[in-house]
């Protein structure tokens, strides 16, 4: 599926902050990286960044998404009631609340696998640090996916202030509860999605026991009827094609990182 949301803000109003920061520009002054940095972050340098340095392979993620929350309505009307509660509001998308450091699926490769060797593990193994936590890269922004469905509660969200903007404006921090108890409510569902059929963990035992099974879903970061359908990769030529282009792909990104 292809994607549908990027990452387009609007800007900062006062102190209501949509925008991403290493920090960010508002009193907060949130380093949205170093408020979601998990325990294992250090294991998994494998992908080039910007600098030409390895990076960790891991995802900083905004619980409420960038894309969503600089949604606006198109009537002028509504995008002008909002606006002015929004320039009442004190809430920073990049706080520690509505982050959520996620595995992408090169590491789940990389736990499961020996890449340097082209070693598949068909034995029992320990479950990788990241467990039951969806991959970054498993329907994040597709059609049906995870910012669409955060995307239609920012929708009704802004719908039920347009029609209420007195009653917030004399708020005194806006609608900071309201985006708290939303983001509340979509980490809640990650931690869900990433426990189905039992974990990641047995979704992948599940996979390697029977390839055209639903494996995939814990990885997913989409509801279950969104979750793209994969072929597991674990016997015969499917296994050895997918990974081993995988593996080429970290390889390749260590040699240039001088991580080898």
């Amino acid at each position: 599926m292809a994607d549908k949301d990027k990452h387009d803000p609007i800007g900062q109003i006062k102190d209501f902050c949509p925008v991403p920061g290493t920090p960010c520009k508002c009193p907060e002054a949130n380093n949205y990286q170093d408020n979601c940095e998990p325990s294992w972050a250090s294991g998994w340098r494998f992908a080039m960044g910007t600098t030409g340095k390895s990076e960790g392979g891991w995802q900083a993620h905004h619980v409420l998404s960038i894309s969503c929350v600089n949604w606006l309505p198109d009537e002028t009307e509504k995008r002008e009631a909002l606006q002015r509660v929004l320039e009442v509001t004190v809430w920073c998308i990049n706080n520690k609340d509505n982050m959520l450091a996620m595995p992408m699926f090169g590491m789940t490769i990389m736990h499961y696998t020996d890449v340097m060797n082209d070693r598949y593990y068909i034995v029992d193994f320990p479950s990788p640090p990241f467990r039951n936590i969806p991959q970054h890269d498993f329907e994040h922004n597709t059609t049906g996916g995870y910012c669409t469905e955060v995307k239609d509660d920012i929708a009704a969200l802004w719908g039920q202030i347009a029609k209420a903007a007195k009653k917030h404006i004399k708020s005194k921090s806006g609608i900071q509860g309201r985006l708290n108890t939303l983001s509340d409510k979509w980490q809640g569902i990650l931690e869900t999605r990433g426990m189905r059929l039992g974990g990641t963990h047995k979704g992948w035992k599940k996979g390697m026991a029977s390839p055209e099974s639903n494996w995939y879903l814990p990885f997913s970061m989409a509801s279950d009827a969104h979750a793209d359908t994969r072929y597991f990769p674990a016997t015969g030529e499917s296994w050895v094609d997918i990974v081993n282009e995988k593996m080429d792909d970290i390889r390749t990104a260590m040699g240039f990182a001088g991580t080898l």
